[in-house]
């Protein structure tokens, strides 16, 4: 026969696993996705029409230091805000480390080669000759070229100064999807 001590322990460990699947689960996923994702705002216009001034999207946190060609990022940049923060500035990946970038008669060449751009405002303005992307660096560009301060103002950006990719647009309701 079993004593008392026996058959009270397996309705504790029943409350304890109960705790964990009910409270201590949930929280550590909801934890992992705040580790990494976050929303931001977008308070600027220089990615239009990609994404408008009040868009509300998703950042992915996730190693956000090795960027590819055409990603969204959001960075850190030198310029301060009105608080005195760093400004976080959001514009798309044009060029990485060891890129010759040329903007000449409205034309943008990566490695020598005229890259098609559809998504953007209206075309190059600038002029930018040969420029070769630092090692740890990569090059951005708004998509709203004539309203945009990026690297051809700012010059390459250093890599570990990305805070994340945009990668999913949630308002306005009528864009919901993913950035592209």
């Amino acid at each position: 026969m079993k004593s008392e001590k026996q058959k009270k322990a397996p309705k504790y460990l029943e409350q304890i696993k109960g705790i964990v699947f009910d409270i201590v689960l949930p929280a550590a996923v909801v934890g992992i996705i705040l580790l990494c994702f976050s929303s931001s705002v977008v308070r600027q216009t220089s990615m239009q029409p990609t994404l408008n001034d009040g868009d509300y999207i998703i950042v992915n946190k996730i190693n956000p230091t090795n960027p590819d060609i055409n990603d969204i990022v959001i960075f850190r940049s030198d310029m301060k805000d009105d608080e005195g923060k760093e400004k976080m500035l959001i514009k798309r990946v044009a060029g990485l480390e060891g890129d010759i970038i040329t903007i000449d008669n409205g034309k943008f060449y990566r490695n020598g080669k005229q890259i098609k751009e559809k998504y953007i405002f209206k075309e190059e303005i600038g002029h930018v000759y040969n420029f070769v992307v630092p090692k740890g660096h990569f090059y951005a560009l708004g998509d709203h070229r004539e309203n945009s301060l990026d690297s051809r103002t700012i010059g390459a950006i250093p890599v570990d100064r990305i805070y994340g990719r945009a990668i999913l647009r949630v308002y306005p309701f009528s864009d919901f999807g993913f950035i592209k």
